[in-house]
């Protein structure tokens, strides 16, 4: 059996697009099925064939990512969540580099500062 979409759980756990994914799916999948019509195998590991085959192709490991940072951004304060999104957005706006060397002036900034006494 091959599930596709939805059914498979292909829906973006950031952002909940799912359209796409279903859309693909069901190609890879129409080609597995063509392909085990033309041979007459219909076993457990050919059909197999489509799973890794969705999971090796780009969408696959895109979405794989995803659910990476999903379960990554569920452990983080609500606060932690709104920076690294702001973060991520500034990364696309600007570009890795150019935010990557405004955080490394910044640190270099903080730790060139004498330490805050308390009385």
């Amino acid at each position: 059996m091959m599930v596709i979409g939805d059914a498979a759980g292909l829906v973006d756990p950031l952002w909940g697009g799912g359209i796409g994914y279903a859309i693909r799916s069901g190609r890879t999948a129409g080609r597995t099925a063509v392909k085990a019509f033309d041979q007459q195998d219909f076993s457990k590991g050919f059909l197999k064939g489509y799973e890794v085959g969705w999971g090796n192709s780009q969408d696959g490991r895109s979405l794989q990512r995803s659910r990476i940072l999903s379960r990554m951004l569920l452990g983080l304060s609500t606060v932690d969540r709104d920076v690294y999104i702001r973060f991520q957005g500034s990364v696309m706006r600007f570009g890795s580099s150019r935010v990557l060397s405004a955080i490394r002036k910044i640190m270099d900034a903080i730790s060139a500062r004498p330490p805050a006494t308390t009385q």
